[in-house]
């Protein structure tokens, strides 16, 4: 069985593959690319995205399992990726200005001295009064070339593994979207595919039967539960990791960190958030912020399940991303771990819990819907 082909035999499948990949600006190609930053990110992550795909594939229910899953980048300034429902096979679509920001913002991080200093080289990149790092900068894809670029080699080749991971997160919410089932709450949307916010467009919020945020957070709740089972086939090589393993005891601990971190830089180009407590607003997106830590602690909370509790573990991770807060002091745009928690305990009795219960409100129609055999959404207590 295949739920990820690059070259579907069906005819129509493969048709209906190429003027999506066209409406969307056409595929990027290894032509489009610079050679190195095609085989060191663009085919990682699309290698990436394939394992992910058979892994998710594996407790799909019987009328699922010969439905194909094609993934592609295609060639768009937008700072984006989607999934889309076709009439017989789901398409997620990375779209190559995501890519290069993604991989700009790492690149320009790891370039400034004050980021993660025990990593590689640190003392010959610059200061961070003369990079001035900016969630805007791009790489590009064609050049192989950065606003911001670290000196260091090991210092570069960790801010492109961060990329990957990132990436691989957004992935994992698109597939979350289609394992959801959550295009199946839209009724006659198969015959023109489009994105979750296109669709929302076209038939009104309120043909929407679930609150946006609500599908947004079960999406990104399936990204941790996918990100968790297959962190074992993840990147992890080089001096990245060694750098990372002496500061932990076990290898989950340093696998929910880097996995923090990659989320972290994912949403910090995906939204910029303003400085105030944000309202619960159902029908929009929840805060990138919240959503970072929420994906964090989803993967604590499952490593203590399935491996049992360890105090440790967590005082690990959350003293390692404590630790970083210190760069949070030269400029609010670069945050690598400081306003999480002081949003989470402003946040949490505002979004947290009424998210939660809106969540509960809504299960019995997500699991109506959902194309696995076994659930992987938590269960919340709705509160009294």
């Amino acid at each position: 069985m295949k739920f990820w082909r690059s070259n579907p035999s069906n005819s129509t499948v493969n048709e209906e593959h190429k003027r999506i990949i066209q409406q969307y600006g056409g595929a990027v190609s290894p032509s489009d690319c610079n050679a190195v930053i095609w085989k060191l990110y663009v085919e990682p992550t699309l290698i990436q995205a394939q394992q992910k795909a058979h892994f998710a594939a594996s407790p799909l229910k019987r009328q699922w399992e010969g439905r194909p899953v094609l993934t592609a980048v295609v060639n768009s300034d937008d700072v984006n990726a989607c999934a889309l429902p076709g009439v017989d096979a789901d398409y997620i679509l990375i779209y190559r200005g995501l890519l290069e920001r993604v991989l700009g913002y790492a690149l320009a991080l790891f370039s400034t001295q004050e980021f993660l200093p025990t990593i590689g080289e640190a003392g010959n990149e610059l200061p961070y009064s003369q990079t001035m790092v900016q969630m805007s900068q791009r790489a590009n894809l064609k050049t192989a070339r950065a606003p911001l670029e670290p000196r260091c080699p090991i210092r570069a080749a960790s801010g492109t593994i961060l990329s990957i991971l990132a990436i691989n997160a957004v992935v994992s919410h698109e597939f979350g979207h289609i394992v959801g089932g959550h295009f199946d709450l839209m009724s006659d949307v198969r015959a023109v595919p489009a994105g979750i916010d296109e669709l929302r467009a076209q038939k009104g919020d309120l043909d929407l039967s679930i609150p946006l945020a609500c599908i947004e957070w079960d999406a990104d709740h399936y990204a941790s539960c996918l990100c968790w089972c297959t962190q074992d086939a993840m990147p992890f090589s080089g001096p990245i990791i060694d750098c990372f393993a002496k500061s932990f005891s076990e290898r989950q601990s340093m696998s929910i960190v880097i996995w923090s971190l990659a989320v972290h830089v994912l949403f910090r180009c995906l939204a910029v958030e303003s400085a105030g407590v944000p309202k619960f607003a159902p029908d929009k997106y929840p805060p990138p912020s919240l959503r970072g830590l929420c994906f964090v602690l989803d993967m604590l909370n499952r490593t203590s399940f399935m491996r049992g509790a360890n105090h440790e573990r967590d005082v690990e991770v959350f003293r390692f991303l404590d630790q970083a807060e210190n760069f949070d002091a030269h400029d609010g745009v670069i945050v690598a771990g400081h306003d999480w928690f002081q949003n989470w305990s402003q946040t949490r009795p505002d979004w947290y819990e009424r998210m939660s219960n809106l969540f509960h409100e809504h299960r019995d129609q997500l699991e109506a819907v959902r194309r696995t055999q076994v659930t992987w959404r938590p269960i919340w207590k709705k509160n009294a």
